[in-house]
């Protein structure tokens, strides 16, 4: 039984909004995209944002909570909950920075080799997802969150 809009334009609205969208299809490739890597890491107790802030962490090899909030495009209380985790299981640890609001972080021996039993797992969802998106789609997918990685790197605090 159709939906019945109390004005006309709503239906209309409706309508070019869920057909055009961009940010609902983004959303939704997303949700499907999370699930694999989130299926895929089950078995080491990660999540994939705990895996990302995991490797942005090892690759910089000391970093401020600033610079991969920064990078990363993430919010300081999503990032806190995240690293809260990372640190009880002992793959992340912290000493002060600069100044005393100041921490930096690093990747620990036992997040090092997690990392190492991670990749042939991350090896399976990267696979994966190239097959749920196809091997054009997932390169051009890929194309555009590096571009956002690179202005994540040139928009980031230094100073915190």
């Amino acid at each position: 039984m159709p939906r019945h809009p109390t004005r006309p334009d709503e239906s209309r609205a409706s309508i070019e909004i869920s057909e055009a969208c961009y940010a609902a299809r983004v959303r939704l490739v997303g949700r499907m995209v999370t699930r694999i890597y989130e299926t895929a890491l089950r078995p080491l107790g990660l999540t994939t944002a705990q895996m990302n802030i995991l490797v942005l962490t090892s690759r910089l090899g000391e970093a401020s909570a600033a610079r991969i909030c920064g990078i990363l495009w993430l919010d300081p209380s999503t990032l806190s909950r995240n690293l809260e985790r990372l640190q009880a299981r002992g793959l992340i640890t912290q000493r002060p920075g600069t100044d005393r609001r100041s921490r930096l972080l690093w990747v620990t021996r036992k997040g090092a080799d997690t990392l190492a039993e991670a990749l042939p797992l991350w090896r399976g969802a990267q696979s994966e997802v190239e097959k749920a998106l196809g091997r054009a789609t997932a390169v051009s997918v890929k194309a555009v969150g590096d571009r956002l990685l690179a202005e994540g790197f040139s928009r980031e605090k230094t100073d915190d």
